[in-house]
């Protein structure tokens, strides 16, 4: 593939090491010295991977869907505010999005378990729960994309439950029995921990994904921007990861 890197920081950097050691080429890096370089990138770029900053995130996706190029977003803090304009943007382009609150794989299947096990709990009030996640102290949103998408899903799925609580909501006062407690840590370099946990009067249920490393946001941009370039339309990655999943058979 030949690819144009938004943003380059820790992951665009480790991005660009992986895709030349893949065999793919690197057309143009777009970073805050050269941020007008994104509205004319070079012709035989194929896909655009951004991995930066929320801030100018719409300005960008429009540039890169006027050249009629796929893009892929692991840029995280902003979908839940300007996820519906992205989604006119690519309709109004007749373009190709794929965003990803978290590219690992193993964090998808956290995902996936996420939504199984909120459903099953609906058949057992006696637990309550919440969502935790820990990452550097360079991150520069809170809660991340992934702990909020864990939290949404499991207002969505869990019926109990009808609000997200954030810290700050807690200072004075205990939370609501509906209130789905949301909390996060920024601490030294920390890849990413999220953990999604289940209390009741005799015993705790935990479900967790730790990065190892950040190589895993990579793989997983770099096969979503494998699979976006034949098709139209705005995608969730875990989406596409859902349909890979099959379901398991028994030797019965």
């Amino acid at each position: 593939m030949y690819i144009a890197i938004v943003g380059y920081g820790r992951m665009g950097k480790l991005l660009e090491k992986i895709a030349l050691n893949q065999g793919h080429k690197i057309t143009a890096v777009i970073d805050l010295k050269n941020r007008e370089d994104i509205y004319k990138l070079p012709e035989q770029t194929e896909v655009v991977i951004e991995f930066a900053h929320a801030p100018g995130i719409l300005e960008r996706i429009e540039a890169v869907l006027k050249q009629r190029l796929p893009m892929v977003i692991g840029t995280t803090g902003w979908y839940e505010e300007r996820g519906g304009m992205v989604k006119n943007l690519v309709k109004t382009y007749d373009g190709s999005v794929v965003y990803g609150a978290n590219f690992s794989i193993g964090m998808n299947l956290l995902f996936l378990l996420n939504k199984t096990l909120a459903t099953w709990m609906n058949h057992f009030p006696e637990y309550d729960c919440g969502v935790y996640e820990i990452h550097h102290r360079y991150k520069k949103d809170a809660p991340s994309g992934s702990a909020m998408r864990l939290a949404t899903d499991i207002l969505t799925y869990l019926q109990r439950k009808q609000r997200l609580l954030f810290p700050e909501a807690l200072r004075h006062q205990a939370p609501s029995e509906e209130g789905l407690t949301i909390a996060y840590q920024r601490i030294g370099e920390e890849k990413g921990y999220h953990e999604v946990c289940y209390y009741s009067a005799v015993d705790q249920i935990t479900i967790s994904h730790k990065a190892l490393s950040r190589e895993g946001f990579v793989q997983g941009a770099l096969l979503a921007a494998q699979w976006i370039q034949q098709r139209k339309g705005f995608w969730d990655f875990f989406t596409i990861f859902e349909k890979q999943i099959k379901q398991p058979t028994t030797n019965a």
